[in-house]
């Protein structure tokens, strides 16, 4: 046992050794982290205030006119007090007292020049920082957005941008003056009391370095985990408050009331403790600036009670420290609001930083839709009625796929490989398929919301990746399952895709959608405000206005992601003659789970695993046994029968062995439904 303890104590402090060398460690990157922060807030914030040089520079000549004022006053009213006490100079003292007042004066003025142009400054900056991240935003992928609180979002733009205010008035009021008042003071004192000035600048400095180290190493972390916590809050409310009609609907006001006092909870708790850090901070300066003090005053006492200094040099001194403590004072304060600032600034940063993944070749030309002389003289009549066109005038909608390969990040198996595919202008194209199988990909990749990694996709002749991608999905034309609507009137949300519509236009558009009459039943009619995300209006409401939103678009390309698969049978059937309006002279693309809604369609293609295993019309595909679309329709037809008297589930039953004709069939199971 004796001899083994040696051998315990050696590993014991070989552990306690690795264990302090991983702490220093940790704290290094920690202050590497922290320095590499302070330096990307600067060069942000720098980034929107060059933007206006004049107002920058005007603000600074001011504030240091400002501070030489400040700090020359305690010289003027020593020499007031000499010019009586020493000089016993009438004459003298005015002359001061005027040189006092003057530079009061100056003061003022000065201060008042900042503020005025500072005031023209900050809000020009913040409203850019709201423009800018905004702008970045959209234009992040679908992706990011789908994994992304909007709440928290809006938070962290909103928090940001109070935080370059922050951040502005914190270097301009209290660090850069703090700053200036400690080097020009203390570089006066030493040259006229060489004790006093070394004194003054070694405390002042060590003062200034132990706030900082607080501030960043200490109160910094603790405010970091507060601003997190503020942003899940924004997200968890927005979250809940956007679903309220689900809340309500399974009785969950108090689950979420608890949710949100659970979150509310621990940002209090990480407050109390970032705010407690704060005040402990602001203590321990206190102490050092009383030390500071005394420690001036007691070396100004002793060289006037050794002869080396006047009453007036005295009062110098002491309007001096008096100055140096007044910028001092707050400076532990001034770190803690500057790395506040930082740390609300972050998010916004981290915005402006992070890659854009679908990006614009440069100088990309605007997609031109070409015109289709083919389609049928009616079918674009029609169309130019309503919209006139879109970009260049054309009606065009010929999409070619390829040599196409993709795959989603983060996934080795590609979902297309050398996938190619024709689809003539005008030809209307159903997508069906089990899950997972490829058509969502399909649109998602004609819209250009991912790139591919290999081959490349053409409208009218043209590289979807070398055009400009808003001129690109203004040419598409889609209407989703749940259409979102915003919280704007009626009229803004049809002409969504065509700011410049008349009223005429607007109306004519919602009367080819069979939107019209529910629209002017409501008491503002076209200017009525939907609710967010449309939830004043039914679904069936919401889908025509989405139709009549994209007949005004007048896109050669129309996509259905399930439009009608949410109705009832009476609204289906209205919606869908909109939908055949809608169709009319375009490129259209329906994506479907529901064959039904597929059957009139010119070519049906069936996906599976990012191939298409069949294509034909409803008919040729319901002839082919044991083909994947015949498999698909009779599992949906049988889904059907229970409810059913004996000669439909016949009827369907032979359908599913030997297929019938198309109109039959489409029949019995409209029948069904």
């Amino acid at each position: 046992m004796q001899a083994d303890r040696p051998l315990k104590i050696m590993n014991e402090d070989f552990q306690n050794q690795n264990t302090n060398t991983g702490q220093r460690r940790a704290t290094h990157d920690k202050g590497r982290q922290s320095a590499r922060l302070y330096a990307r807030t600067w060069a942000y914030s720098w980034n929107y205030w060059r933007r206006h040089p004049k107002l920058v520079i005007g603000v600074l000549a001011a504030s240091c006119l400002m501070i030489a004022a400040d700090a020359i006053s305690p010289w003027l009213a020593g020499r007031v007090v000499d010019a009586i006490t020493v000089e016993k100079s009438f004459t003298a003292g005015l002359w001061g007292v005027a040189g006092y007042v003057a530079i009061m004066a100056m003061f003022h003025a000065s201060k008042h020049v900042t503020e005025q142009l500072w005031i023209r400054l900050a809000p020009k900056c913040m409203e850019q920082i709201v423009n800018d991240a905004f702008r970045r935003v959209q234009r992040f992928s679908s992706d990011w957005h789908a994994n992304s609180f909007a709440g928290a979002v809006v938070r962290k733009i909103t928090r940001g941008k109070w935080g370059f205010d922050l951040y502005g008035d914190t270097l301009l009021w209290g660090v850069f003056p703090a700053s200036v008042i400690l080097i020009g003071c203390s570089a006066m004192l030493l040259v006229q009391w060489w004790q006093v000035g070394l004194f003054v600048a070694v405390m002042g400095s060590v003062y200034v370095g132990v706030s900082i180290l607080l501030a960043t190493n200490w109160i910094g972390p603790a405010n970091q985990k507060q601003v997190a916590q503020d942003s899940k809050i924004s997200a968890l409310l927005a979250d809940a408050l956007s679903c309220n009609a689900v809340v309500k609907a399974f009785g969950s006001e108090t689950r979420e009331d608890q949710r949100i006092a659970k979150a509310a909870r621990l940002w209090h708790l990480r407050a109390r403790r970032s705010w407690g850090r704060a005040v402990g901070s602001g203590g321990f300066q206190g102490v050092m600036v009383t030390v500071m003090m005394a420690g001036a005053l007691t070396l100004a006492m002793w060289l006037w009670h050794t002869g080396q200094a006047t009453t007036g040099d005295v009062v110098v001194i002491m309007s001096t420290i008096h100055v140096v403590n007044a910028y001092l004072r707050f400076v532990g304060q001034h770190a803690e609001q500057l790395q506040k600032s930082v740390n609300e600034m972050e998010d916004i940063i981290n915005f402006m930083d992070q890659e854009i993944t679908i990006r614009d070749v440069p100088n990309a030309p605007p997609f031109q839709a070409a015109v289709n002389d083919s389609l049928d003289g009616a079918a674009n009549g029609a169309r130019g009625g309503i919209a006139g066109g879109i970009a260049g005038g054309g009606r065009g909608g010929d999409i070619r796929f390829e040599n196409v390969t993709f795959r989603y990040g983060g996934q080795k198996r590609a979902l297309y490989r050398d996938f190619n595919l024709e689809i003539a202008p005008g030809e209307r194209i159903g997508l069906v398929g089990p899950s997972g199988s490829g058509k969502s990909t399909f649109v998602k990749l004609l819209q250009r919301l991912y790139d591919l990694d290999e081959g490349r996709i053409l409208i009218d002749g043209q590289d979807i990746a070398l055009v400009q991608q808003s001129s690109l999905r203004r040419a598409l034309a889609m209407v989703p399952q749940e259409p979102i609507l915003f919280h704007r009137s009626l009229a803004e949300n049809i002409a969504y895709g065509r700011p410049g519509a008349s009223r005429s236009a607007i109306v004519e558009a919602a009367k080819e959608a069979l939107a019209h009459d529910f629209i002017m039943r409501l008491p503002d009619g076209y200017n009525t405000l939907v609710g967010e995300r449309g939830v004043k209006l039914s679904g069936g409401e919401r889908q025509r206005v989405a139709i009549a939103r994209a007949l005004l678009a007048d896109a050669p390309v129309l996509i259905l992601d399930e439009a009608t698969a949410a109705l009832d049978s009476i609204a289906e059937a209205e919606i869908q003659r909109a939908l055949d309006r809608l169709m009319a002279g375009r490129t259209t693309l329906v994506v479907a789970h529901r064959l039904a809604t597929v059957q009139n369609m010119d070519r049906i293609l069936v996906f599976d695993q990012g191939r298409i295993v069949e294509e034909g019309s409803h008919t040729q595909l319901l002839q082919r046994e044991d083909g994947h679309y015949r498999a698909l329709f009779a599992e949906q037809a049988l889904g059907l029968m229970d409810g059913l008297d004996e000669a439909q589930k016949a009827a369907l039953l032979a359908a599913k062995e030997a297929g019938i004709q198309s109109g039959k069939v489409a029949r019995l199971n409209n029948g069904a439904a």
